[in-house]
C-alpha cells in the first residue's frame, strides 16, 4: 500500500478446514492440495492480511497488477474473485469466506484460526516511523470488537446454514447419469453419463463452470474415487446384472486402466485409498468381500450402493431380495462379519454415503407412492428424514465438509410391440413402469406388471389385448407367466416370495399353490402345464433352476448347478431349457437329468428369447447390457449357425439405456419388448443437515 499500514503474513494461515502456506503458495484442504492461480493467491493473501475489513477494488488492482501492466482491471479482478471462490467452494450470493461489498470491494468474513506458524510482519510507511506509539487499551478494545463481531458472524452463518438450502445444478445435457462422486478436492465432480444416445462416458466437471470435460473410458461406470485420486471403474462383461463387471483402477489424472478383478457388482475404496470393498457375483449369490477374498455377507438376492465407513470398520449397503427390483433394505456389516439390518424394506432404494460430521449413514429411498427422498440412519437404526425434492432423488456422494452430490432422476420402463397384422411398432405402455413378462403363443395378449410411482410402490399385474387395445387389471402381485393356453396367469406374492397363485383370466377361483420350501425369483409353465420352471433358492442357499411339480405330492427338483440367469427359453416338448447363465454361457439343461448339460459355443453372450416349434433358438446378443439397438438372431442349437433376424429399438431412443426383455410370438410375426428410459440432472446441495 502507498499509504497506511498493511500486515504482510508469512507462514501458514488457517481458516475453517483450509490451510494457506504463503511460502510455498499452496492452498490445502484436509491435506489435499487445491490448485490456486497466481492472481487468486494474491487476492486471497490481500484479504487475509486484513480479515473483516473491506479491501477496495483499487487496492486490489494495485496489488495484483504493477503500474506498467496494461490490463482490463475490472474483468481481471472479477475473474480472480470467481476463481478464488471456486477454489474455496464459496458462493457470491451466500458467501462463507469472501464477501462482495457493493461499490466498495471485498471482505474476508471467516474467522482465522490461531497458528504459531503465522508471523505477521509490519510493513510501515514514513508516517508509521514518525508515530511508533503503542496503545494497549485501543488494541484491546479493537480485539474485543473483532471477537464479538466474529462470534455474531459465526452464529448467524451457522444458524443460516441450518435453515438455508442451496442447490447448484452441474449437468445440463439430455440423458442419464449412472454414477457420480466428488473428486478428492471436494469441489470437482466425476461422473459417468449417457448423453444424447451416445455411449456411456466418464466426465469431469465442477461447481463453477457449466462445462463437462470427457475423460473417455466408454461403456465403463464409475464405482468409487479414492482419497489418492484413483478411480475404480466397472466395465460390463455383457450380462452385468447377473455376472457383474470387470473392475479396473486408473489414476484420475490419466493413464491406462489396470485390471483388478472380474464379476464385480459394486466397489468402494477404503479411507486411505489402498483397499477395495467388493460385491462379487458368484454362482447363485452376491457376496460382500473386504478385503478381496474375505467374505463378510452373502445373499441369493443382489447387493448394491456399497460404502465403507470413514474408519473402515463397517460397510453399509442395500440388499435387494428380487434381483430385477429396486425394493431393498439397508444393512450394516462390520469387519468381523457381524451384520445388522438397519431399515425394513423400502419400495425404491438407491444411493448410500456416510456423513463425515454426524457419523450417520445417509441414503435415498421411498415408500409406496412417494418420490425417492433423502434420509439418515444411525448405526443403532434410528431413521430421520433429511429433505425432499420434486421428483426422485438419488444420493451420489457427500464431501468432507458436508456438501451433497445428488441426482434428480426421471425414469420410465416402457413397452412397445409389433402386434399381429400391423406393420409398425406401437407404444403399448400403461403407467410409468410397464414390465413385459409374457406373450401369448399367437402374440395377441401381453402379460405385464406395474410397480412404479403410479402403482403406489406395489406390483399390479395387467393384460394388454391386441384385438381391442384394452388393458385389463388382473390383480396384485408380480406377473410371472401365462399358462400355455393363455387362460390363466401365474403371479408371485410381492411380500412373500414363497407364495405363487394361478389366476384364471376369464373368471373363476384363483388357485393358491402350497409353499414348497423355495423362495422364487421367477417361474413359468412347462408346455404340459403340469410343472413350473423356476429360478429359486432354499432359504440361505444359492439360486438354482428347479422343476416344480404343480401336484400337491410333488417336490421341487434342481436341474442346474448354482447359477443366476439372464434369459430362459423352454423347448416345445419341455425336455430341455436354454439359459444364459451367470458365467455368460448359453447352456442347454435337460429337465429329467438323463443326459449331461451342454454349452452352445458363441463369440458373444447370447440370451435366449424363444425356442420355436421348428427347433430354432431366437437369441439376443449381450455384448453389453445396454447395447442399443438390440440385435436378435436365429441360432440352430444343433449346428451352432447364427443368422441375424431383427434389430430392436424404440423410434425415440434418447434416454434409452437398456432393452430389458424381448418376447416373440411362436409364428415370429409379432413381438413385444420393454425398454428403460432415464433422464438425470446432477446437483450439489449445501445446507441439508
Amino acid at each position: 500500500m502507498k499509504n497506511g499500514r498493511s500486515e504482510r503474513l508469512r507462514g501458514t494461515i488457517r481458516f475453517d478446514s483450509f490451510e494457506l502456506d504463503t511460502r510455498t503458495r499452496e492452498l490445502r484442504k484436509h491435506d489435499i492440495r487445491i490448485r490456486l492461480q497466481d492472481k487468486s493467491f494474491q487476492f486471497l493473501v490481500a484479504l487475509l492480511e486484513r480479515p473483516g475489513e473491506v479491501v477496495s477494488r483499487e487496492e486490489l488492482q494495485r496489488r495484483l497488477w504493477p503500474d506498467d501492466i496494461v490490463v482490463d482491471f475490472e474483468s481481471g479482478l472479477n475473474t480472480a474473485a470467481k476463481r478464488l471462490r471456486g477454489a474455496l467452494s464459496d458462493s457470491a450470493d451466500q458467501p462463507r469466506y469472501v464477501e462482495t461489498v457493493a461499490r466498495a470491494g471485498y471482505r474476508f468474513i471467516a474467522p482465522l484460526a490461531e497458528s504459531p506458524d503465522t508471523k505477521p510482519v509490519a510493513v510501515a510507511t514514513t508516517q508509521d516511523k514518525a508515530s511508533p506509539r503503542f496503545h494497549p487499551l485501543r488494541v484491546a478494545a479493537f480485539v474485543a470488537v473483532i471477537a464479538s463481531a466474529s462470534a455474531i458472524l459465526w452464529f448467524v452463518t451457522r444458524r443460516h446454514a441450518t435453515i438455508d438450502e442451496r442447490f447448484t445444478q452441474i449437468t445440463f445435457e439430455r440423458g442419464q447419469v449412472s454414477a457420480a462422486r466428488f473428486a478428492p478436492d471436494g469441489r470437482s465432480v466425476l461422473y459417468t453419463a449417457t448423453w444424447g444416445g451416445k455411449p456411456r462416458t466418464l466426465f469431469l466437471t465442477d461447481t463453477i463452470s457449466p462445462e463437462s470435460r470427457s475423460l473417455g473410458f466408454p461403456e465403463s461406470n464409475l464405482a468409487s474415487v479414492s482419497r489418492r485420486g484413483e478411480l475404480a471403474l466397472l466395465t460390463p462383461q455383457g450380462v452385468a446384472p447377473i455376472m457383474g463387471s470387470v473392475l479396473s483402477r486408473v489414476p484420475m489424472n490419466g493413464g491406462a486402466p489396470v485390471l483388478v478383478d472380474h464379476n464385480i457388482m459394486s466397489a468402494d475404496w477404503s479411507s486411505d485409498g489402498s483397499t477395495l470393498a467388493l460385491v462379487r457375483a458368484v454362482e447363485g449369490v452376491n457376496q460382500l468381500e473386504f478385503p478381496a477374498g474375505h467374505v463378510l455377507y452373502r445373499t441369493s438376492g443382489q447387493l448394491g450402493s456399497v460404502r465403507l465407513s470413514p474408519q473402515d470398520d463397517a460397510i453399509a449397503f442395500f440388499e435387494y431380495p428380487l434381483r430385477h427390483d429396486d425394493a431393498g433394505r439397508l444393512v450394516l456389516v462390520d469387519t468381523k462379519a457381524n451384520h445388522r439390518t438397519l431399515t425394513d424394506l423400502w419400495t425404491n432404494a438407491s444411493g448410500v454415503a456416510w456423513h463425515p460430521a454426524t457419523g450417520e449413514i445417509w441414503f435415498t429411498a421411498s415408500r409406496e407412492s412417494d418420490a425417492r427422498s433423502l434420509f439418515a440412519v444411525t448405526r443403532a437404526g434410528k431413521v430421520r428424514l433429511i429433505g425432499k425434492l420434486p421428483g426422485s432423488v438419488a444420493l451420489r456422494d457427500i464431501a468432507r465438509e458436508g456438501r451433497l452430490l445428488v441426482s434428480r432422476d426421471n425414469r420410465r420402463l416402457e413397452m412397445a410391440a409389433l402386434l399381429p397384422g400391423e406393420s409398425q411398432e406401437r407404444d403399448v405402455s400403461w403407467l410409468d413402469w410397464s414390465r413385459v413378462v409374457d406373450l401369448s403363443l399367437d402374440g395377441r395378449v401381453i402379460l405385464f406388471d406395474e410397480s412404479g410411482t403410479a402403482a403406489g410402490g406395489k406390483y399390479i399385474t395387467y393384460l394388454y389385448r391386441a384385438d381391442d387395445h384394452a388393458v385389463v387389471r388382473l390383480g396384485d402381485g408380480l406377473a410371472m407367466a401365462f399358462s400355455p393356453d393363455a387362460k390363466a396367469a401365474l403371479l408371485l406374492q410381492s411380500d412373500d416370495r414363497t407364495r405363487l397363485r394361478i389366476l384364471p383370466i376369464a373368471g373363476g377361483e384363483p388357485r393358491q399353490l402350497a409353499p414348497c420350501g423355495l423362495e422364487f425369483q421367477w417361474a413359468k409353465f412347462f408346455p404340459d402345464s403340469k410343472s413350473l420352471l423356476a429360478l429359486a433358492s432354499k432359504p440361505g442357499d444359492r439360486l438354482r433352476l428347479y422343476r416344480v411339480p404343480l401336484s400337491s405330492d410333488g417336490k421341487p427338483v434342481a436341474i442346474s448347478p448354482p447359477t443366476a440367469t439372464r434369459n430362459v427359453a423352454i423347448a416345445p416338448d419341455g425336455a430341455h431349457v436354454a439359459v444364459l447363465n451367470s458365467n455368460g454361457k448359453l447352456m442347454i439343461y435337460p429337465t429329467d437329468k438323463l443326459e449331461a448339460p451342454r454349452e452352445l459355443p458363441a463369440q458373444d453372450p447370447l440370451a435366449p428369447i424363444l425356442w420355436s416349434a421348428s427347433d430354432v433358438l431366437y437369441v439376443q446378443r449381450q455384448r453389453t447390457f445396454s447395447e442399443i439397438p438390440a440385435l436378435v438372431s436365429r441360432l440352430n442349437p444343433i449346428t451352432g449357425v447364427l443368422k441375424p433376424w431383427r434389430e430392436v429399438m424404440p423410434r425415440d431412443a434418447v434416454g434409452i439405456n437398456a432393452i430389458t426383455r424381448i418376447l416373440i410370438a411362436q409364428d415370429q410375426k409379432s413381438y413385444v419388448y420393454s425398454s428403460r428410459r432415464a433422464f438425470s440432472d446432477l446437483f450439489t446441495v449445501d445446507g441439508w443437515r
